[in-house]
């Protein structure tokens, strides 16, 4: 068995698991195989999701190109915080990446969500999110990261949206402020924080 037969065989096995998939994992194996087949030829592409909702899908963005494949990636989480908030709660995204859950709550329940995401190169997809589905006004963001105190950490800038917290000697790292989830609030009290 070839590399890619290994990884359609796995690839299957994970959506036949996936509550919105397991029915008929093969039409989310065909989703797989056509984006992974039309992002080499456009380099990205701007998806329909839910209801309204759209999203840019590029090669390497597991954690919001799952959607193409599964529909509602993170389903139960997506769920459950689709069905706690309202529109007059405040959703706390910690390392929003490029956005998967503030759009979802801001877009689909009208919810504020304040999107922090540390990473320079991610937190621009995660702005083109933003204006892609017109929540400037629902969805504030700030680059920075998260930590106990207010500081200064050095996170990776080569592994792109699985980009991490890297130590001083890591070669591809780039200097980030972070801050307390008490001083990005300011004395605002979320519903839900991720």
């Amino acid at each position: 068995m070839n590399k890619t037969q290994k990884c359609l065989k796995q690839r299957y096995s994970q959506f036949s698991e996936h509550s919105l998939t397991k029915k008929n994992p093969y039409i989310a194996l065909w989703r797989y195989m056509y984006f992974h087949l039309m992002i080499r030829f456009k380099g990205k592409m701007i998806y329909k999701w839910v209801d309204h909702l759209k999203f840019i899908a590029r090669k390497g963005e597991a954690g919001i190109v799952g959607n193409i494949y599964y529909g509602l990636f993170e389903f139960e989480e997506s769920i459950f915080l689709i069905h706690l908030l309202n529109e007059d709660d405040l959703f706390l995204d910690v390392g929003a990446n490029v956005g998967h859950y503030s759009i979802l709550m801001s877009g689909l329940k009208q919810t504020r969500s304040l999107a922090v995401e540390p990473v320079p190169q991610t937190y621009l997809k995660l702005k083109e999110h933003i204006t892609l589905n017109h929540l400037e006004e629902l969805v504030e963001t700030k680059n920075v990261g998260v930590s106990n105190i207010n500081d200064v950490l050095y996170f990776s800038m080569d592994r792109g949206t699985m980009d991490r917290i890297v130590d001083e000697t890591y070669k591809n790292k780039v200097s980030i402020p972070v801050e307390t989830i008490d001083f990005i609030l300011n004395g605002r009290v979320p519903l839900a924080l991720k």
